[in-house]
């Protein structure tokens, strides 16, 4: 099998795959995409008419030509029917159909994500906003808390898992810089044991950038507003 990754590494998308090729010891070539730029060009939307990261580029031994998959879920999908045998979801059928739930649940905790950036903090709307923050979090607290943790289906992540943990991050971020606040500091006790039991994971950590490549981006998107706080 050969596989190319082709990914951004800022990209919170293009993570959730890159933490699991790690984790599956998975041998991949590596082609940096520069956002805004290669996946604009004709040879890059050839492969992914959509123009994001990731993509995976895969040749397997039974077939005639190399096969693209795109979407960071969808990619998740096939690598853990690839190469983990389908483990990387719960064992019962309800269960695994509530793991998909919840990865596309992510969605709305993206959405406040960007919400946050373009809100003032001063203004009265911040604070309805970071009640949102709290009850997309508190889906993961109600699971973890379900499952007894420290995943959200149990003692073993899953493909749910580390589709919310690059997103997860990034509020943590936006809040702790942008609005002093400790993403911890949300009363959500599961949810907090979730995290920093993802905080001790090696292959997350190693795909986890430094404050300092993170931060530019989102001075970007943010409201200016934001910005004074961080003067």
């Amino acid at each position: 099998m050969e596989v190319s990754f082709l990914y951004a590494p800022i990209c919170p998308f293009a993570q959730r795959t890159w933490i699991l090729l790690k984790k599956l010891k998975v041998p991949f070539k590596e082609v940096i995409i520069e956002l805004g730029k290669d996946n604009k060009e004709p040879w890059f939307l050839e492969l992914n008419p959509l123009g994001k990261v990731p993509v995976l580029r895969v040749r397997e031994a039974a077939a005639q030509k190399e096969a693209v998959i795109y979407e960071s879920l969808v990619c998740n999908e096939y690598l853990n029917e690839v190469y983990a045998g389908n483990k990387l979801l719960p064992e019962y059928a309800s269960q695994r159909a509530l793991a998909r739930i919840l990865s596309t649940r992510v969605d709305s905790l993206v959405s406040v994500l960007f919400k946050l950036l373009k809100t003032n903090p001063e203004e009265d709307g911040a604070r309805e906003l970071l009640q949102e923050v709290r009850k997309q979090l508190q889906v993961i607290d109600d699971q973890v808390k379900l499952s007894e943790g420290p995943f959200l289906f149990g003692k073993s992540w899953t493909l749910a898992d580390i589709a919310y943990i690059p997103f997860v991050e990034r509020v943590s971020i936006v809040l702790s810089q942008f609005f002093k606040k400790d993403i911890r500091d949300l009363g959500l006790s599961y949810f907090n044991l979730w995290l920093d039991t993802w905080e001790k994971d090696p292959e997350y950590l190693e795909t986890k950038l430094p404050l300092d490549r993170l931060l530019p981006v989102y001075k970007k998107y943010a409201h200016e507003g934001l910005l004074k706080r961080l003067e």
